[in-house]
């Protein structure tokens, strides 16, 4: 089956329907008025897809179905040492999913290339209590500032970064086989790998790890199925257990004083994480909006533990506004502070990764936030104080008022964050599916042609003033106007600058911004000039509008 979508801005996740299945997103920002014509290109696309998915899949020599009861390989790294490395090492993490403590003394873990036919192994002592995790080191790197935790076992295994094979060997026998009866769990990472449980995963970094989902608890014979690519989290036997039988009841009514857990949190946790019984209603179009609009909805007089409140909890929100504060928080989710350019503030949250439910249906995004920011700034367990325009997505979600950071009036957040967009560049309204801008005389609001002169306004110099709109801006709490410039091109390439002559929030639509320029005498003779919209160092896309003598 081949499913064609419309979205907005950012890339969507899909869910898996079955092992053909494929799903076509388009990321359009904006409506196309060919949408037929489009989708049937996507239909192509789609079937072209198909055919490489079915030929991959075709080219696996084996699919093993290995399911393990008791310990599963829940985190594969190979990027340790490696350009842009944080971890000097690279390593395997093995997890206890069951509820029993399981000694595995004498096994091994063992690597292979992704075509290779000979394995390495390091061999493990010791027990794995339920709910806990062990960690083997391999192979270090010349690269990496940071130590791993201490490990449980070690090993000298220089792993791929990007493509390769681990198995979980109930013995320290080098295997010949990815069938031997000896193999407790399997992982086929990235392209070209000549076996996997069901299907391979995705292929990772130097940056990011292959990591089990629902904190280790899956395991669905389908490796793709059951990791996420996403910043490593090595994780040793001191690590928080988790409890695969059990799903954290949210609870009812705040706490007024938040116990730390040092694990994943607890309160309406399946709304946070988009596992709970409304998950279904969310709506992944983006919905654009303000900080101030936020603030201004009426809080709820009661929370459901898990269900959400539509339309706040069900739609996908992106506000454009300044990161200044961030931190790790007690339930290890990333704690965001966000501020209008008047002062309004409103808290944004990035999940943890191995704090998702099994078979979240956001996880991909969740996880794709989290690298976003991973690879912007190092959160730690204190607030750091920073100034950087952020574009952030996410759903919405009503949080308990307890004196937190940042906090809106009403308790209004985003959480689960889904997409970060550092310094984000304006974008220049146009008409849709082309690059023509969408911009109106200042006082009359006639569409172009424009001519440079006109006697229709009340300006002693007699030029006309033209209003464009912007999307994904808002200026940072210490910039004016001033912070903007326009600059308008003609056909032969000459740059001119327009004046900004006014600059505010579209009423109605604060998330809009209007901008107000004089056409220069420059262009007079000009047919059509290209727009383009300068804040800091970053550039809106470019539009043009027509002219006329």
């Amino acid at each position: 089956m081949c499913v064609v979508a419309a979205d907005t801005k950012s890339a969507a996740t899909t869910h898996h329907r079955s092992s053909l299945d494929v799903v076509i997103v388009s990321t359009s920002a904006q409506t196309k008025p060919q949408e037929r014509t489009a989708r049937l290109s996507l239909l192509v696309m789609c079937a072209l897809v198909g055919l490489i998915i079915l030929s991959e899949m075709m080219s696996f020599t084996r699919v093993v179905p290995a399911a393990s009861t008791t310990i599963v390989i829940s985190q594969v790294y190979g990027g340790g040492g490696n350009s842009g490395a944080t971890y000097r090492s690279d390593f395997i993490e093995l997890f206890n999913r069951s509820a029993s403590s399981v000694d595995v003394t004498g096994w091994s873990v063992q690597y292979s290339s992704a075509g290779g036919t000979t394995w390495q192994t390091t061999t493990l002592s010791g027990t794995i209590a339920p709910g806990h995790y062990y960690l083997i080191q391999e192979a270090a790197g010349s690269g990496g500032t940071t130590s791993l935790p201490t490990p449980d076992a070690a090993g000298s295994t220089a792993l791929s970064a990007t493509a390769g094979k681990v198995a979980l060997v109930r013995n320290s026998t080098a295997l010949t086989s990815c069938t031997d009866a000896s193999v407790v769990d399997l992982v086929g990472y990235g392209s070209g790998v000549s076996c996997a449980e069901g299907v391979a995963t995705a292929a990772p970094s130097n940056t990011t790890a292959i990591i089990r989902v629902a904190s280790g608890c899956t395991d669905t014979d389908n490796n793709a199925q059951d990791f996420v690519v996403a910043s490593p989290i090595p994780r040793n036997s001191s690590s928080p257990a988790t409890d695969c039988s059990v799903t954290p009841t949210p609870t009812p009514t705040p706490s007024p004083t938040p116990t730390p857990t040092g694990g994943c949190g607890v309160e309406r946790w399946s709304v946070k994480t988009g596992t709970d019984a409304d998950t279904g209603a969310i709506n992944l179009a983006e919905t654009p909006i303000s900080i101030a609009t936020m603030r201004s909805w009426t809080a709820p007089s009661s929370l459901p533990a898990n269900n959400r409140i539509a339309p706040y909890e069900t739609t996908t929100w992106v506000v454009t506004a300044t990161l200044t504060k961030y931190k790790r928080e007690d339930d290890s989710d990333y704690h965001m502070v966000i501020t209008d350019h008047d002062g309004n503030t409103m808290i944004t949250e990035a999940a943890a990764p191995f704090c998702l439910g099994t078979g979240d249906p956001l996880a991909l995004l969740i996880m794709q936030a989290r690298n976003q920011f991973d690879n912007h700034f190092s959160a730690t367990t204190s607030f750091q104080t920073v100034s950087e325009p952020v574009r952030i997505t996410g759903v919405g979600f009503f949080d308990f008022l307890h004196g937190q950071t940042g906090v809106a009036p009403n308790g209004i957040e985003i959480h689960p964050v889904l997409n970060i967009v550092f310094d984000p560049a304006p974008v220049l309204l146009t008409e849709p599916g082309t690059q023509h801008a969408i911009a109106l005389d200042s006082v009359t609001s006639f569409r172009d042609p424009f001519s440079v002169a006109t006697t229709t306004n009340f300006s002693t110099d007699q030029r006309r003033r033209i209003s464009i709109f912007v999307a994904d801006f808002e200026l940072m709490p210490t910039e004016d106007a001033s912070a903007v410039h326009v600059q308008a091109e003609d056909a032969q390439g000459t740059v001119y600058p327009l004046t900004v002559e006014y600059l505010g929030k579209v009423p109605g639509q604060d998330w809009l911004t209007q901008i107000v320029v004089k056409l220069p005498d420059e262009l007079s003779n000009a047919q059509q000039a290209w727009l383009s919209v300068h804040v800091r160092d970053v550039v809106s896309n470019k539009a043009f509008i027509n002219l006329k003598p």
